[in-house]
């Protein structure tokens, strides 16, 4: 479930859904966008989202019992790693 589905968003609802695999894909994403942001600029935004997309629909092809709700939840982490790349890449270039 999202975080806040019970109605209470308290900061140890936000941590046990992002959970190690969220953290995981969001730093991922973090690292690719810097990754390609060096060389690529703003067009690093283009690989990290095929990448991450492209593991999802990995994951739904060979996982039978993956769910949208963690489809979901990686692409918001993925989205969010992507964001944050690119404000760093723009700090440190």
């Amino acid at each position: 479930m999202f975080f806040c589905a019970d109605k209470t968003c308290n900061i140890q609802n936000i941590i046990d859904w992002i959970a190690t695999d969220g953290l995981l894909h969001t730093l991922v994403s973090i690292l690719i966008t810097i990754v390609c942001f060096s060389f690529m600029g703003f067009w690093s935004i283009i690989p990290t989202v095929v990448i991450g997309t492209g593991k999802e629909i990995y994951d739904m092809k060979k996982k039978p019992t993956y769910t949208w709700e963690m489809v979901w939840h990686d692409i918001i982490c993925d989205i969010s790693g992507l964001i944050i790349g690119v404000v760093l890449s723009i700090l440190i270039f």
